[in-house]
């Protein structure tokens, strides 16, 4: 037993590893006898990245709006972003450097831009995210807009908004594909016993369609704070 029982742990720390899965310690393997609950997040984990751009609607000329809007994203670690930068350098729009850049996690991110002193918003603060970052920040959504991004999010759409100077200028459409293999992992992980859930910054309209999807409760417009606390 004094050689076996570390062995044993020791191997299946390898083990874990090759599966993608890092344990900081063999106590984690010994203590993963006893979860009766499992958390998945959502994009990157059950869906494929990187995301795609389905659609742009702005209220000023769409080239620039996508440009202004890669620029600051470029900056950005978050999938969406790289999706939104990944759909302007396919349409071969020039990209600048952001002259600041703020991340504001579960919400989206604050910047600055300019171009040669010529960018419709080189003089504003370009606020980029989701709903609650546009109403945090007392940024007001043309009814037209609110009306598309409703569209976009009833066809299973994330939606970016977009704006400066006070107002919501524009919004982007990402889709997303669930993985192939999370139908057979969600049924070996249920034969186990175990309860499944999903935490996701998703509205909730989105959470509702993912749980039907999924078959599996899914708790969403959540920050990641707010997913840490509900662990």
């Amino acid at each position: 037993l004094g050689l076996a029982t570390p062995l044993t742990l020791w191997l299946s720390l390898g083990r874990a590893a090759e599966s993608g899965v890092i344990l900081r310690s063999t106590a984690a393997i010994e203590r993963l006898s006893k979860v009766k609950n499992i958390f998945f997040d959502k994009t990157g984990t059950l869906t494929k990245l990187p995301m795609q751009v389905s659609q742009v609607a702005s209220s000023v000329d769409e080239r620039e709006f996508l440009r202004i809007i890669a620029s600051v994203e470029n900056a950005s670690e978050h999938p969406l972003g790289k999706a939104i930068v990944e759909s302007a350098r396919r349409k071969k729009i020039k990209l600048t450097k952001p002259d600041e850049f703020k991340a504001l996690p579960g919400m989206g991110v604050i910047a600055k831009l300019s171009r040669n002193g010529r960018s419709p918003a080189s003089a504003d603060k370009i606020v980029i995210g989701n709903a609650r970052l546009m109403s945090a920040e007392g940024l007001t959504l043309p009814q037209g807009l609110q009306k598309q991004a409703e569209a976009l999010k009833d066809a299973g759409q994330v939606v970016v908004y977009a704006g400066w100077g006070g107002q919501v200028l524009g919004l982007i459409g990402l889709g997303e594909t669930i993985r192939k293999e999370v139908s057979d992992v969600i049924i070996q992980l249920q034969s186990r016993g175990l309860e499944l859930g999903v935490l996701t910054g998703d509205d909730i309209n989105a959470g509702r369609r993912w749980e039907k999807t999924l078959g599996i409760q899914v708790r969403a417009a959540l920050s990641p704070d707010e997913k840490m606390r509900y662990l």
